[in-house]
């Protein structure tokens, strides 16, 4: 009798990890919007999700379950680059999370934020920039775009809504 490899009695554990490294890479990228980091975050998020095999429950939603494990990993990862202006609110990113960790099959994958802030109208995008890339008060944008604070908001509002709709489309464009 030969021995047997490891190989020939594939972890079914390992085996949903695999399932789900393309949504997990799209879905961490979406947040991050940084192909380096995504990396990183999804390799700790990986070792996370190994160290954790024994807490899973057999039967329930493994892709929740890793998108959750995700989502504390970017925060920490998040928490590591706070100094670094160019990290979004934790608002859009708490926005961004709900929206992209649903049980859909169209995650996108990495360049789907910035494809959709590009399609944003230039007030739109530029408020977003500001906003959460800068880290600009409502104040400072209505200077900078020559609008009232209300109306600056207002253009924030319909650009989280755009970001949602195209986000959530990014994968599938013929839902769109």
């Amino acid at each position: 009798m030969s021995a047997l490899t490891i190989k020939e009695f594939p972890d079914p554990y390992e085996e949903q990890i695999e399932s789900v490294q393309h949504r997990l890479r799209g879905y961490v990228f979406s947040l991050l919007g940084n192909n380096a980091d995504m990396q990183d975050v999804v390799q700790e998020t990986n070792r996370v999700l190994w160290r954790k095999r024994e807490q899973f429950e057999n039967g329930t939603n493994f892709w929740a379950w890793a998108a959750k494990i995700a989502y504390f990993q970017v925060m920490a990862h998040r928490k590591k680059l706070s100094r670094d202006r160019h990290v979004f609110g934790e608002e859009l990113l708490h926005l961004m999370a709900d929206e992209m960790s649903a049980d859909d099959e169209s995650i996108p994958e990495t360049g789907a934020l910035d494809q959709c802030l590009g399609k944003l109208p230039d007030r739109q995008r530029i408020a977003v920039e500001h906003f959460y890339l800068k880290d600009q008060s409502l104040a400072e944008i209505s200077t900078i775009l020559e609008l009232n604070e209300n109306a600056v908001s207002q253009l924030l509002f319909r650009a989280r809504k755009s970001l949602r709709h195209c986000l959530r489309y990014a994968g599938n464009p013929t839902q769109a």
